[in-house]
């Protein structure tokens, strides 16, 4: 963190502003050093000039502090006749301010100024105010304090800050604050302020001479020092204790309606014994987040203190965890959107935590939010047990995501019904270096059937062909393709492997767009035009120059023929107003959502009938993530028994294949054996397999794949 990456007032204020909380604590746990004119020297102004400083000790940083000694008449004549040593009427006068009282916050705040001069963290000086040599009346007054960050980003205040032993507390304060990266007057004010401070720790200002705190006064206050470094300002105190006492009523524990099932107990003692660390390959909706925050509070229960960052890949699915985490009495932070609005308070909680005045905080982020620098520093600075949950970890394997992964983190849990990265080898080998290897045995789509945790369904292959211009283009993208691969071993982030990936995108949203699905779609959902809990999986692509999103929705809506209730469900939606499409669903306000990906990973929607999916990528972890989508079963008592209509694309009808050139030949076959691979995972586990595979025994014929597993 630095002092630019805050957003400081131009002026503070005690009727307005908490300014422990909103100005010092923010700037000291920022600065790498601390300088204070402090006016006077007396209990008042030294617990004044330590608010906060807690968050400097822990920050290794160091503070210059001048006071000034508050002189009597007899003091000043006894230095200018020369009856005694200056040093010695110094102390008496700064001794005779120093009442030192047991009163907690006194009493902390001293504690912590002994305990920063015993480590040399701390260095005091007493400015005393002379002409021609001869120590004056009065006394040097001056109050402002800098702080300055590792990028020598300066911040100045100055103002009233007139502490006195009698009334610290209650004191009415002001400052304003200048800011040396704001151009101008301000700027030219904090140039201005850290000369004279340089000068006057330097003794190079007229009329004051500044010399160092006498030895006697060090040593009083090192009597004070503390056994162990200082935890935490005690003005902070109250609201930790407000907090502690909200956890107390929280507890931390597994809800008394959540019975682990045996694979989620198979799965938690195998991660402990693996010492913290592994990968859970369950099937979708088979309980993979009640298992991890089972985990979680496990690991709470034998640890005592415990901090935890769940990753997710996108917010709604970010909202699902906070949901459930509140059931097992964590209190998250949610990570997204505005750093503003959660960044300050999980600073807060990881410096607390530290500091180990804080047993434990969660915090849940999207991927996008954890590989922020900003995040990442602050992250980095967690000290104490971490355990991080990556949801959906096949995401975290990509270039720029594997390369933020915490070495601080000594507990690692990823969860997917699909770890393995398609076609990343790197990817894939460095998401099991971190997090661990697979938790065995996997639990997977036909278990989770059999033992009721998921529904039945029923699968329905419809074929759609693809017009004799979209088979030509099909064609032209793929031998680009092929001849982009031809050299191969290039790395994921190099020119050759952008270019492949985007002819590889284009082919399959060509694919996803088909135009003859949509004629398809009206005469499979004409059936089910009075039925709710309806998924439709749109491309991203454009249908005869409109997205396919677009066209379905017009071809659902209640303006068409269909006359269906429905709503989009994408990233152009904001989150709360997903939030209320799948809320509407749920109570069948709504009858079908329309999707293009949002839908693919952890969106728990367990009412969900059936889905319709107009395109998907021939990656297996997409078809199988929405295959789970809608096998959710909200009740085990009812015999729910879903529908997958899979729309899947084969090249156009010719009386023969014998006539086709061999090239184009065998460029239809693999387009037709890419769809199988969906078709044989769908119709594997489905109640009507069998019948499903009759429909495509004759494609599979002029394709000569029989053979292939179906």
């Amino acid at each position: 963190m630095t002092l630019k990456e805050y957003e400081w007032r131009i002026r503070y204020r005690s009727d307005q502003d908490n300014l422990l909380k909103d100005f010092y604590i923010p700037a000291l746990e920022r600065s790498i050093l601390y300088q204070r004119a402090a006016g006077f020297f007396s209990t008042g102004s030294l617990v004044a000039a330590a608010k906060g400083i807690v968050r400097l000790i822990h920050n290794d940083g160091k503070m210059q502090l001048v006071v000034s000694p508050n002189f009597s008449e007899e003091d000043i004549k006894i230095i200018q006749e020369g009856y005694i040593k200056r040093e010695e009427i110094v102390s008496q006068a700064l001794e005779r301010e120093f009442l030192f009282s047991e009163e907690s916050l006194i009493k902390r705040r001293i504690e912590a100024v002994s305990w920063m001069i015993a480590k040399g963290g701390l260095d005091l000086k007493v400015a005393i105010p002379v002409r021609d040599g001869k120590v004056t009346r009065g006394i040097y007054h001056e109050k402002m304090g800098i702080f300055k960050d590792e990028e020598d980003n300066v911040i100045v205040f100055s103002g009233s800050i007139n502490e006195s032993q009698s009334a610290y507390v209650n004191n009415f304060e002001s400052f304003d604050v200048q800011l040396s990266w704001e151009s101008g007057r301000s700027e030219e004010l904090v140039r201005m302020k850290s000369i004279e401070f340089e000068n006057l720790w330097r003794s190079n200002t007229d009329r004051l001479e500044v010399i160092p705190m006498p030895e006697a006064i060090k040593e009083k206050l090192l009597k004070l020092i503390p056994e162990i470094s200082p935890k935490i300002d005690p003005e902070e105190e109250p609201e930790l204790a407000e907090t502690h006492i909200q956890a107390r009523e929280i507890e931390i524990k597994t809800p008394v309606d959540v019975e682990l099932r045996q694979h989620q107990e198979k799965a938690l003692n195998q991660w402990v014994e693996n010492k913290g660390r592994g990968v859970l390959q369950h099937a979708t909706g088979s309980g993979k987040t009640i298992t991890a925050l089972n985990i979680a509070v496990s690991l709470f229960n034998k640890s005592k203190r415990l901090s935890v960052i769940i990753l997710a890949p996108q917010k709604h699915i970010v909202d699902q965890w906070y949901k459930e985490a509140r059931k097992f009495g964590f209190n998250p932070i949610l990570g997204y959107e505005r750093a503003s609005s959660w960044y300050n308070q999980l600073n807060s909680d990881i410096l607390s935590f530290n500091m180990e005045a804080l047993i434990n905080f969660v915090f849940i982020t999207t991927n996008a939010s954890f590989s922020n620098p900003r995040t990442q520093d602050l992250l980095k600075k967690i000290k104490g047990p971490l355990l991080i949950i990556g949801d959906e970890v096949h995401n975290l394997g990509a270039g720029k995501l594997r390369k933020c992964f915490l070495d601080n983190a000594q507990f690692r849990l990823g969860l997917s019904a699909t770890p393995d990265r398609w076609y990343d080898e790197r990817g894939t080998s460095a998401v099991y270096e971190y997090f661990g290897s697979l938790l065995k045995p996997p639990y997977g789509i036909k278990e989770a059937i059999d033992d009721g945790y998921l529904c039945k369904y029923m699968y329905y292959p419809h074929l759609v062909e693809l017009t004799e211009i979209e088979a030509e283009e099909y064609i032209e993208i793929t031998e680009k393709i092929s001849n982009c691969a031809k050299g191969g071993g290039f790395d994921d982030e190099s020119e050759d492997n952008q270019i492949l990936q985007i002819l590889l995108m284009k082919r399959a949203r060509m694919l996803g767009k088909a135009s003859n699905k949509i004629n398809m779609l009206k005469e499979v959902v004409m059936p089910y035009r009075d039925s709710f809990f309806n998924l439709f999986y749109a491309g991203d692509g454009n249908v005869e120059g409109e997205r396919q999103i677009e066209k379905t929705c017009q071809l659902l809506g209640r303006d068409s023929e269909v006359k269906m209730k429905i709503e989009r469900f994408t990233a152009e939606e904001s989150i709360k107003e997903r939030r209320d499409i799948l809320e509407r669903f749920e109570k069948k306000d709504l009858q079908g959502i329309v999707a293009i990906r949002c839908l693919d990973e952890g969106v728990d929607i367990p009412g969900t009938q059936r889905a319709f999916i107009l395109a998907s990528s021939t990656n297996p972890r997409q078809f199988i993530q929405r295959r789970g989508r809608i096998l959710r079963n909200p009740n085990r008592d009812e015999q729910k028994i879903a529908e997958i209509h899979d729309f899947i694309v084969i090249p156009p009808s010719s009386e023969t294949t014998d006539n086709l050139l061999p090239k184009v030949f065998n460029i239809e076959r693999n387009l037709v054996k890419k769809e199988m691979a969906r078709f044989a995972e769908f119709a594997e586990t489905a109640e009507n397999g069998p019948q499903a595979r009759k429909v495509i025994l004759e494609l599979l014929a002029s394709y000569n794949l029989l053979d292939f597993q179906t």
